[in-house]
C-alpha cells in the first residue's frame, strides 16, 4: 500500500499538469449582477454563464451532466433550484395542477451527478430556498425539490439574515434605515466532511465590498484565544508561544475598541497575514 504522502504528491503533480478546470454558473433566476461580481473579485472571463430562458429543469440538468462528463468542469453553481420548472409543469397551462415539482428530475440528477462528480473531480453547489412547511402542524421550514437532493449533498448550510451593522461593524437596530451591511447566520444542517457538531456561526457582509474578511478574522481569533477581549480592550496573543505580544516599548499590544482592531490589521498587512496563519492552524488542528 502506498503511503499517504506519496499519494498526495502524485495527485498534486497530476493537478499541476492538468491545470485549472472551468466554472459553470447556471443563472436560472437571471439575476446575476456582473458588475457586482467583478467588484467582489470574480473573473467572469473564466466563468461559463448559462442563462436558461425556456429550458425546463430536465433540460438544464442534462446539459450540466454533459458538461461535467467532458472532464473540463471543476465547479458547477445552480442558482437556484427553487425557480426551476419541470417538463410536466411547462407543458400544462395555468388552470391545470401539477404534482411533485422538480422532485423527480432532481432525484435522477442527484444520482447521476454523484457518480460523475466523483469520477471527474467536480463540485456542485446548489442554491435553494427555505419555505414554510404547510404540511406540518408544528410549522418549520423545508426546501423545494424533495429529499433525494438533501441526501446526496455532502454539506448543507442554512443562511439567514442577521443583525444590521454600520461601517465599523457595530450592530444596529432592525429599524436602521441606512445600514452598511448585515451579519449572516450560518447553520451546518448536514456535513460528511468534518465533525458534525451542527454549530451555528456567522460572517459579516458589507454592501460595498462583500464579505469583511478582517472583521471575520478578528471574531475567529477571539474564538480561538489569539485575541483576548476584556471589556472594550483587545490583547493580541502569539500563536507560537501562547504569550501576549509586546510592543517595541515592552508594553502589551492592546487596542481599545473592535473597530480600532480592524483598522490596525488593515494598516499592518504583515501582521494580518501572520494572525490569519495562526487562525488557520488552530482551525485545522481543532
Amino acid at each position: 500500500m502506498e503511503s499517504p504522502k506519496k499519494v498526495d504528491k502524485d495527485k498534486l503533480e497530476y493537478l499541476q499538469a492538468r491545470g485549472p478546470k472551468q466554472i459553470v454558473y447556471a443563472d436560472c433566476e437571471n439575476t446575476l449582477d456582473e458588475e457586482w461580481a467583478q467588484k467582489l473579485g470574480v473573473d467572469l472571463d473564466n466563468v461559463v454563464i448559462l442563462r436558461p430562458m425556456s429550458q425546463t429543469a430536465e433540460q438544464i440538468f442534462e446539459m450540466l451532466l454533459q458538461m461535467i462528463e467532458t472532464d473540463q468542469v471543476g465547479l458547477v453553481v445552480i442558482d437556484s433550484l427553487a425557480v426551476m420548472l419541470s417538463q410536466q409543469a411547462y407543458e400544462k397551462d395555468m388552470t391545470e395542477r401539477t404534482y411533485g415539482g422538480i422532485s423527480m428530475a432532481l432525484t435522477l440528477f442527484s444520482k447521476k451527478a454523484e457518480m460523475l462528480c466523483a469520477r471527474h473531480d467536480c463540485t456542485i453547489i446548489g442554491i435553494n430556498q427555505l419555505r414554510e412547511n404547510l404540511n406540518s402542524p408544528y410549522g418549520g421550514t423545508i426546501t423545494p425539490g424533495g429529499r433525494a437532493w438533501r441526501h446526496a449533498c455532502s454539506v448543507r448550510l442554512e443562511f439567514r439574515k442577521g443583525s444590521f451593522i454600520d461601517d465599523k461593524g457595530t450592530e444596529l437596530r432592525r429599524s436602521a434605515e441606512t445600514p452598511a451591511g448585515n451579519l449572516v447566520q450560518v447553520h451546518i444542517a448536514k456535513t460528511k466532511v468534518c465533525k458534525p457538531d451542527r454549530r451555528t456561526g456567522f460572517y459579516t457582509l458589507n454592501y460595498d465590498y462583500g464579505i469583511d474578511a478582517v472583521a471575520d478574522l478578528v471574531d475567529t481569533a477571539i474564538l480561538y484565544g489569539l485575541i483576548r477581549q476584556a471589556g472594550a480592550w483587545f490583547t493580541f496573543v502569539d500563536g507560537d508561544t501562547g504569550e501576549v505580544i509586546m510592543t517595541e516599548e515592552e508594553k502589551p499590544l492592546q487596542i481599545q475598541g473592535r473597530a480600532n482592531v480592524i483598522d490596525y490589521l488593515k494598516a499592518n498587512k504583515a501582521f494580518w497575514d501572520k494572525l490569519g496563519g495562526w487562525v488557520q492552524r488552530e482551525i485545522m488542528g481543532a
